[in-house]
C-alpha cells in the first residue's frame, strides 16, 4: 500500500475537460492526449491523460501512467474552485479530493489535507515556493508544491514541480531510505478542445 501511496503522489499529473466553460490551471495543461515522459532513478515513466469525464460535479480526467514492468495507475484529476485535485487513485475513491494546486498558485500558499483513501486516514500539509529548475526537457521557472504526509505511521515527502503550460516537470517522493525522483524528458501537448 505504501508503494501505490509512494506512487500516487509521485505522479500526479494534468486535467483535462470535454465541456468548454470549465475552470483551467495553465499549470496543468488539459488536453486528452497530453503525454509527460520522465526518467526515475527506477527507469522510464510515462504518464498520460486518457479520457475525461463528470466526476462528483467536476469536469475530470483519467490519468494513466506507466513505470518499467510494474502495472500502470491510474489517478482521476479535476479542476474545483479551490485548484487542481485528485478524486481517486485506482479504483479507490478519495474523499476528500486532495487539493494538489491552488488555482491561481503563489510562493508562500499552505494548506492542510486530511483524506480517507478507503479505510485509511492520510493527513498532510502543503507548502509552495517558487523555483528556476532544469531537466532533461529544458530550464523552467516553475511553483514547487511539498507535501509532507503520515501514511501508515510513516513520514512521506512529496515535492512537484509545475511549469506554465508544461505542467509537472520534476518530482521527488520520499518515505524513510525509499526515494522516487523523476525528472522530464518530454512533453507532448495533447489535442486542442
Amino acid at each position: 500500500m505504501l508503494r501505490a501511496v509512494l506512487l500516487s503522489l509521485a505522479f500526479i499529473g494534468a486535467a483535462a475537460f470535454a465541456s468548454e466553460e470549465v475552470l483551467s490551471s495553465p499549470y496543468l495543461p488539459m488536453q486528452v492526449g497530453a503525454k509527460w515522459e520522465f526518467q526515475t532513478n527506477k527507469g522510464k515513466a510515462v504518464s498520460e491523460i486518457t479520457s475525461s469525464e463528470s466526476v462528483r460535479g467536476l469536469d475530470c480526467v483519467h490519468l494513466q501512467t506507466t513505470m518499467g514492468e510494474m502495472e500502470p495507475s491510474e489517478e482521476i484529476i479535476g479542476v474545483s474552485p479551490a485548484g487542481v485535485c485528485r478524486l481517486a487513485y485506482g479504483s479507490t475513491a478519495l474523499e476528500p479530493a486532495v487539493l494538489m494546486l491552488k488555482l491561481n498558485p503563489k510562493a508562500g500558499d499552505r494548506w492542510d489535507s486530511e483524506i480517507t483513501e478507503g479505510a485509511q486516514k492520510i493527513k498532510g500539509t502543503f507548502s509552495v515556493t517558487e523555483e528556476d529548475v532544469k531537466v532533461p526537457a529544458g530550464a523552467f521557472h516553475t511553483f514547487c508544491v511539498t507535501g509532507v504526509f503520515q501514511v501508515q505511521g510513516n513520514s512521506v515527502t512529496t515535492k512537484t514541480w509545475y511549469a506554465k503550460n508544461v505542467g509537472i516537470v520534476k518530482q521527488l517522493a520520499q518515505s524513510g531510505a525509499n526515494q522516487v525522483t523523476s525528472e522530464l524528458t518530454r512533453y507532448t501537448p495533447g489535442a486542442k478542445q
